[in-house]
């Protein structure tokens, strides 16, 4: 019994024995490591037995060394199951600036879907080495030689003239670059906004880039222009000064006079102000008068509506006017106008205001009613509330291109309704 326990305990301490020998040698008697070419422009100091690191851990160890005409060529020794993306950049890093070289992988910034496995190689346009020490010391050198002693001094000498007497300033200056780092660290949230916006309105630019080119051509269009018309503005320019001098010399001379101009041409804007319905009304009317009077006539016949009603009363506005140059009040009085005054300023149509359709004011002529002598021609009567018109044959019609206009539009183109 006892002899068993011996021969167990003998045959677990062999085997732990052994993994720590086999561990500690790096050698694996299963999961082996694959082997991965590494193709190099130089060895930049690397050597067998070196660490491989993928994302700062280590995944194996550099196994062989190929010097060539060519390059240098590297073998890798990496752990069984470690997953390194196929396109990977090898570099060749130095430990520090005495210590020992390695070989660090790492992974494009979209690396791709295959990886590295047994017999992969990674080609020399995706490697690289550090710069050699020689290379170094040689640059360092070159460096310094290129270097007047003199210059250093004049450098030394003008600095402690320009920095002498500065601490507080530049203690200060210090002081207040801590406090703008520390008002942009409170700040972080807003300026990463303003970042963003700021994206956003670059890729708004940059979507209207045609339109700011050809703003720039017409810019540079325009500037063209003005740079042929330069002798003309030159000449403008030299001839404003003395007209500016006499319309100066003729405000300085009529002052009390331009006043007064000034003075009336405010009251005519006023009583002009009260008439804008009107006016607008007008300003209407008469271009559509101008289009329609080629159909006035025809075949020989002036076509047209009068109103022959004698009897209707003038109504006045009932606002009093006052004389631009006397200030004095015109005897104009206030008069009540009842529905059936048509003619007179306060019948003109006004903002807002909307034709009656009511109509009874206008009532069909009787039998007595006939044609002119001519034949060519009606009387009748004519409703200015409605535009509508009597007529002969005991009809009501509406005189004027449309229905919308009031009773003095539709008389102006009265003559050309069809």
């Amino acid at each position: 019994m006892v002899v068993a326990q011996i021969s167990v305990f003998a045959v677990i301490s062999l085997l732990v024995i052994g993994y720590a020998v086999f561990g500690l040698l790096r050698v694996r008697i299963t999961n082996p490591p694959f082997s991965v070419t590494v193709h190099l422009r130089s060895a930049g100091g690397i050597y067998s037995g070196a660490e491989v690191a993928y994302r700062g851990v280590e995944v194996g160890r550099v196994s062989s060394l190929h010097l060539h005409t060519s390059g240098v060529t590297i073998t890798l020794s990496i752990d069984d199951g470690t997953k390194i993306p196929a396109d990977s950049i090898a570099h060749v890093y130095d430990l520090s600036a005495v210590g020992e070289q390695y070989v660090d992988l790492v992974p494009p910034h979209r690396p791709g879907s295959t990886y590295l496995h047994d017999g992969s190689s990674i080609p020399v346009n995706r490697t690289t080495v550090p710069l050699e020490t020689a290379t170094v010391i040689f640059d360092l050198e070159q460096f310094v030689d290129s270097i007047d002693p003199d210059d250093v001094g004049t450098i030394g000498r003008e600095g402690a003239a320009a920095f002498a007497g500065t601490g507080p300033e530049l203690k200060s200056i210090l002081s207040d670059t801590t406090d703008l780092v520390d008002q942009l660290a409170a700040t972080e949230g807003n300026t990463i906004d303003l970042l963003h916006n700021a994206a956003l309105l670059l890729h708004g630019a940059a979507a209207h880039a045609g339109d700011f080119d050809r703003f720039a051509g017409s810019l540079r269009t325009l500037s063209a222009t003005l740079a042929r018309s330069t002798p003309t503005i030159k000449k403008f320019l030299d001839a404003a000064e003395p007209q500016t001098r006499l319309v100066n010399a003729i405000l300085a001379e009529n002052g009390s006079a331009v006043s007064v101009l000034l003075g009336n041409l405010a009251t005519l804007s006023d009583i002009q102000v009260a008439r804008i319905p009107g006016l607008r009304s007008l300003l209407v009317a008469v271009p559509e008068f101008g289009r329609q009077s080629p159909a006035v006539v025809r075949g020989g016949a002036l076509l047209g509506a009068v109103n022959i009603d004698q009897d209707q009363q003038l109504c006045q506005t009932g606002v009093p006017l006052t004389n631009p140059l006397s200030r004095a009040r015109s005897r104009l009085y206030a008069a009540s106008c009842g529905p059936g005054i048509v003619r007179g300023a306060a019948n003109a149509p006004t903002a807002g205001s909307e034709p009656s359709t009511a109509t009874g004011s206008a009532q069909p002529l009787g039998p007595s009613a006939r044609l002119s002598p001519s034949g060519r021609a009606q009387v009748g009567t004519y409703d200015p509330v409605t535009g509508l018109v009597s007529t002969s044959d005991g009809k009501l019609v509406r005189l004027g291109p449309d229905s919308g206009t009031s009773g003095w539009a539709t008389m102006l183109t009265a003559g050309i309704a069809r």
